[in-house]
């Protein structure tokens, strides 16, 4: 190879890293369209300039982070601590970084704020025993006079004993440990207020009109099959008969509250894309 010849390949290489810096540049302002184009125009691969892309824009993302939010930008660069992270991983980590800067600065975190420990667990125990509770309910026989208490029916007796006092519970703790607001608009705080006082008010009722109607019927609750409850009403009420069958319409209406509770779980998490739900999530 001569110098003529040598000079013309450092020639042509230099050309082809200037051409790729123009690509680069093009493609981080262009439309993906427009990418596409400059890239089949300039000889660079569309995935290249994808990769620079998307690297730039993570370090973009984190440059505004910390000018926005100073107080709270990370130590170091959270991106290169990930290793050699692919560009995409790379990206998400910024936009991740981004988002707890936000958060932060709004003054809660997104997991953090909430419910307590004992709330949470109160709270999940009460689903795990309304779950048990209707899958038994539909299930078990009806009820009639001489009905024992035996199978599925002291499983229900025995299961409503638990309710009452874990519901109990966090109704103690709930007034005693009140957790920080929600960051909502004053109509939906409206609705959530109201919704969580049906669904307690239901908590309630529903559970402690099915121990009446077993005390009419000479039933023992039992806490656990070991703590007796007393009776809270006298052996043959007709009054306490009658508050079986509220107990069962009521049921229905504790069914439809959950539904309702749940939507709105769902809601705050998927349309308003904000962090309620989180605040209950063990």
């Amino acid at each position: 190879m001569n110098d003529r010849q040598a000079h013309g390949i450092a020639y042509r290489r230099g050309y082809a890293q200037r051409i790729h810096s123009v690509a680069d540049w093009v493609g981080d302002l262009a439309l993906p369209q427009q990418r596409e184009i400059a890239c089949a125009v300039f000889p660079m691969s569309l995935a290249t300039a994808r990769e620079q892309s998307t690297g730039r824009r993570a370090s973009a993302i984190l440059k505004v982070g910390r000018v926005a939010y100073p107080a709270h930008a990370p130590r170091g660069d959270p991106v290169r601590r990930r290793g050699h992270a692919s560009p995409i991983d790379s990206y998400t980590t910024a936009q991740k970084t981004l988002m707890k800067m936000q958060s932060d600065e709004a003054g809660f975190r997104p997991y953090a704020a909430g419910y307590d420990g004992v709330a949470k667990f109160l709270h999940w125990l009460v689903v795990l025993l309304i779950a048990a509770q209707f899958v038994i309910g539909w299930t078990m026989p009806d009820i009639h006079k001489g009905t024992r208490p035996d199978g599925l029916i002291a499983w229900h007796l025995g299961v409503g004993a638990t309710l009452i006092a874990a519901v109990a519970l966090r109704i103690i703790w709930r007034l005693t440990h009140s957790p920080a607001p929600a960051e909502v608009s004053p109509f939906l705080r409206v609705v959530s207020s109201g919704t969580h006082g049906l669904l307690y008010l239901a908590l309630v009722a529903v559970p402690v009109l099915g121990w009446a109607n077993a005390s009419s019927r000479g039933w023992s609750v039992k806490l656990s099959g070991v703590l007796p409850y007393p009776a809270i009403a006298p052996v043959g009420s007709p009054v306490a008969h009658e508050m079986g069958d509220i107990h069962g319409y009521l049921a229905w209406v504790l069914f439809a509250l959950i539904v309702l509770h749940v939507g709105g779980a769902l809601f705050h998490r998927f349309v308003l894309k904000d962090r309620v739900l989180q605040r209950m999530l063990p």
